[in-house]
């Protein structure tokens, strides 16, 4: 099986009882699935040279749940930005043909100088990536594209309109009916606001990361690390 595809005839024998959306829903999960050598664990090699801390380890682990709403607050120089987004990302686009990152902060410096032109930029314009296909644009507009038509799109969110319509989709890729998923990440998430945040609960993406330095005691990104807030919603 390929990562993306959901062949019938692994579809269990009680399926045949399914309505529309247990089948729907069968479909989704088993496209979701990481095939062998595609889990970001596995393809750390070729995105990072150094050995993972365990909090690294945890967290890319988290994101690579099929619906995933991974969260960390980490110190300055932890490897927010050189290490978790371009693994976590990069992988996915790899592993999910036809796959679509969307990363955002609130600042473009973020996005633009820190992300694309530090870290993704000495990745894909490598001899061996760029002879296989792989390009980057950073300007008006900041891209990523891969040989198998997965797209990485890194933009500044501050309208929580601008999240609308980006969704995870079948469609045709290279003559096989795949699921393309959307993988949504928020760089330095301590700064983006609560509506937009409810902005990206609406799309509901099949992968997300959210990851930051400490912030202000409050919003959501707050709410997502504070103890107490997991503990209520673990007892709920």
């Amino acid at each position: 099986m390929s990562n993306g595809t959901a062949p019938k005839h692994l579809m269990p024998p009680e399926s045949s009882t399914w309505g529309a959306n247990e089948i729907e829903g069968w479909r989704k999960r088993e496209a979701l699935r990481w095939g062998v050598g595609t889990h970001p664990l596995e393809q750390v090699r070729f995105w990072f040279p150094f050995p993972l801390y365990e909090t690294q380890v945890d967290i890319i682990n988290a994101f690579a749940r099929p619906h995933s709403r991974a969260i960390g607050s980490f110190c300055n120089e932890a490897g927010k930005t050189s290490c978790l987004i371009p693994i976590c990302g990069l992988s996915a686009m790899v592993a999910f043909p036809g796959a679509t990152v969307y990363s955002t902060s609130a600042s473009e410096r973020q996005v633009k100088y820190q992300l694309f032109e530090d870290q993704l930029r000495s990745i894909i314009e490598q001899d061996h990536m760029r002879k296989a296909g792989w390009t980057i644009r950073v300007g008006t507009e900041m891209i990523v594209k891969a040989p198998n038509g997965s797209t990485w799109l890194g933009y500044v969110c501050k309208d929580a309109g601008n999240v609308e319509g980006f969704h995870g989709k079948w469609r045709m890729v290279n003559g096989e009916e795949r699921y393309c998923p959307l993988i949504y990440i928020n760089d330095e998430a301590k700064s983006i606001g609560d509506d937009i945040r409810e902005a990206e609960k609406r799309i509901d993406p099949d992968f997300e990361l959210s990851v930051s330095s400490p912030g202000e005691e409050s919003g959501w990104f707050f709410d997502g690390i504070d103890p107490d807030t997991l503990r209520v919603e673990m007892e709920v």
